[in-house]
């Protein structure tokens, strides 16, 4: 049976970019109704130490210091672009614009750093941007947890052997959406103490 603990997903809005006016309140509720809809059926599992889940929504000059973020929570940054990037930009991760990557995330001196490039590859293109962006977000969390910490080597991108249209793969869509094996994956992964930026 899943657990009665609470996990906590932060939510960094760090956008200084508006593109035709995209990002909005209801892009940024669709991202997040995404992201809960994927993790309950992660909580739902009986391989699951936590059985609710809280979300917040935070933006530029958030102070982590003051309020913290528990070992096993997972924080996600939405940057512009990878020019914006925080990997690239503070710790030197050889990230360059137009390479395919949306996202990216790696353990750094200072924690494990989740991003999401909302407006690179023309995802503000695409007609459903928040349940995209939910879902690219979704596929970092996945690599937070599951292989960025050289604790738990592997490759997300591995778990199926044929396209399945899961979150795991290397291409997302708007249409990708969580298969059985990725919840078995990342169910029991969700108790793992990962400190984060």
């Amino acid at each position: 049976m899943a657990g009665n603990k609470v996990f906590r997903l932060w939510l960094m809005d760090q956008l200084r970019i508006n593109e035709n006016g995209r990002w909005d309140a209801g892009v940024r509720k669709t991202i997040e109704d995404t992201l809960r809809g994927h993790f309950q059926k992660i909580l739902a599992s009986q391989q699951c130490a936590f059985g609710k889940i809280e979300i917040t929504w935070e933006g530029i000059g958030f102070l982590r210091a003051q309020n913290g973020y528990a070992d096993t929570d997972i924080v996600l940054h939405f940057l512009d672009n990878v020019r914006e990037s925080i990997l690239r930009n503070r710790f030197n991760v050889s990230l360059k614009s137009g390479s395919g990557h949306s996202g990216a995330t790696q353990l750094t001196p200072e924690g494990m750093l989740s991003e999401i490039h909302v407006w690179e590859n023309e995802n503000g293109t695409d007609a459903r941007l928040g349940k995209l962006i939910g879902n690219l977000a979704f596929h970092e969390a996945m690599h937070n947890k599951l292989d960025a910490d050289p604790r738990f080597p592997g490759d997300i991108h591995a778990l199926h052997s044929k396209q399945a249209w899961g979150l795991s793969e290397p291409v997302i869509g708007s249409k990708s959406d969580l298969t059985p094996d990725e919840v078995f994956k990342m169910a029991p992964a969700m108790a793992r103490v990962i400190p984060q930026f």
